[in-house]
């Protein structure tokens, strides 16, 4: 047998059970506080969730109008069209689906308009925002029956924009053919009724099915001269509807 004994340097010797001394610290002063972050930490990408301890929704910090769906305390982005029962009780809506799961629903409504009513009943919930940097494409809406009770609705197109409100009403825009940023007049319709609304101001519409309030935010032409047409113009409309509280 031929044995080859080859001479190691002292790394090597180390690896083999002898301790390497630490390297020496820096002594600066701007260093002496400063505590050593840990090393070779296993980082956790996916801590288990307590089901027992979840996260309540937390009330939106601004004072801003809008609507807000969470999930298990979570704020859902997600596109949804689900059926099941919806209640409302201060100033907050319940939504527990066919399937059994609970949605939280939060809305701060424009100072203009009412109070929904409290109420429990058989309801559908649709969250639909396609929205980016090129304009706003947001409906959300929960219908109580077949009524409308909470809808906020803000889009952008090429041409006057049509919102169906359901229960009949829908509220469009009149065109316009001038250049540059315009406010467009609004008219709501109810079956062969049309009149004029105010932007800016709660119009009460009647109907067989209930009172409604409804609210147009904003209502404006945009005409851009981008010739690159990565800002392009458009008509844009932010609309609320609401069930008038009894």
């Amino acid at each position: 047998m031929l044995v080859v004994l080859l001479t190691v340097g002292a790394g090597l010797v180390g690896c083999r059970g002898r301790t390497f001394e630490a390297p020496k610290q820096a002594h600066d002063p701007m260093l002496e506080k400063l505590k050593q972050p840990p090393l070779n930490t296993p980082w956790n990408a996916s801590p288990k969730r307590d089901p027992d301890n979840r996260r309540q929704p937390a009330p939106r910090s601004n004072d801003q109008p809008g609507v807000w769906v969470f999930s298990d305390g979570r704020f859902v982005t997600s596109n949804l069209i689900l059926s099941g029962r919806a209640a409302h009780n201060n100033g907050a809506i319940d939504f527990v689906t066919d399937q059994g799961k609970t949605l939280q629903i939060q809305y701060r409504l424009p100072r203009q308009m009412g109070p929904l009513p409290q109420l429990t009943a058989t309801a559908s919930l649709a969250v639909l925002d396609r929205s980016n940097p090129g304009g706003p494409a947001k409906r959300v809406m929960v219908t109580v029956g077949a009524l409308p009770l909470l809808g906020e609705m803000w889009q952008k197109s090429a041409t006057p924009i049509v919102v169906d409100l359901g229960a009949g009403l829908q509220v469009r825009q009149t065109p316009v053919s001038i250049e540059g940023i315009h406010n467009v007049p609004v008219e709501i319709v109810q079956n062969q009724d049309v009149r004029p609304i105010a932007v800016g101001t709660v119009t009460t519409v009647k109907t067989a099915l209930g009172v409604f309030q409804s609210f147009v935010a904003e209502s404006y032409f945009a005409d851009s001269s981008d010739t690159t047409h990565q800002f392009p113009g458009g008509y844009v409309i932010h609309v609320w509807i609401a069930r008038a509280g009894s």
